[in-house]
């Protein structure tokens, strides 16, 4: 019986899909993801104001740094304090966290607060799926080919920066990459057979076209 369970349990670690290797993240799958980061935000459809940019810039170049150079990593307690300067920041912009604007530059910026605490394999699949859901929001603003392609190729970033962490340290980069280049190729055929056959539905996806909690002007044009 114990020997049944002891192969029950080898079973269920051997077969995970995400079982971490390693417990700290690989300096090469971090930077990555920084660049994944770096790349959904500024390329963005809602195009983020300038300070948004620059926190998200400044957060990733820490990370660098701890990577790099050797940086010690930020305190708890100056992560609760930037994570709340940059929630009180928001709030003073968007005059709350609902809506399209507010909540999409609010996870852009969590994406580079919670890089600089990657410390183990679960804060990476944070990080890969907040990039991946930025990614998503992009389509509530345009549907364009562009932005299509902008997409791809961050999401595609933060997929390989997954693989990398799930491959072992021996496995040359090559093969991560061109695991992920396949893993989209499949998902490719699919997404032009939904762009192509498919109507499209005219305005904002979802049916949100404008965010109703920003101001606009008395006058019509």
């Amino acid at each position: 019986m114990r020997d049944m369970i002891r192969s029950l349990v080898q079973s269920y670690r051997t077969l995970r899909p995400f079982a971490p290797v390693a417990p700290y993240p690989r300096q090469g799958a971090v930077l990555l993801l920084l660049v994944a980061t770096v790349w959904v935000v500024q390329l963005h459809p809602l195009v983020p104001p300038w300070w948004v940019r620059l926190i998200a810039i400044s957060l990733c170049l820490w990370r660098v740094g701890i990577e790099r150079v050797g940086w010690p990593m930020p305190s708890r307690f100056l992560r609760w304090a930037l994570t709340g300067a940059v929630l009180v920041t928001v709030l003073s912009q968007f005059h709350g966290l609902h809506g399209r604007d507010a909540g999409t530059v609010f996870l852009m910026l969590l994406i580079g607060l919670k890089g600089l605490e990657m410390r183990h394999y679960r804060d990476v699949v944070v990080v890969v799926f907040l990039v991946w859901w930025v990614t998503l929001t992009g389509f509530l603003f345009s549907q364009s080919p562009m932005t299509a392609a902008c997409g791809l190729l961050s999401g595609g970033l933060a997929l390989t920066a997954l693989l990398r962490m799930n491959q072992s340290s021996s496995t040359p980069r090559g093969r991560v990459t061109r695991d992920a280049v396949g893993m989209l190729s499949l998902a490719l055929p699919i997404m032009l057979g939904l762009y192509l056959l498919f109507p499209r539905i005219q305005g904002g996806l979802w049916g949100v076209p404008d965010d109703p909690l920003i101001g606009h002007m008395g006058l019509s044009e």
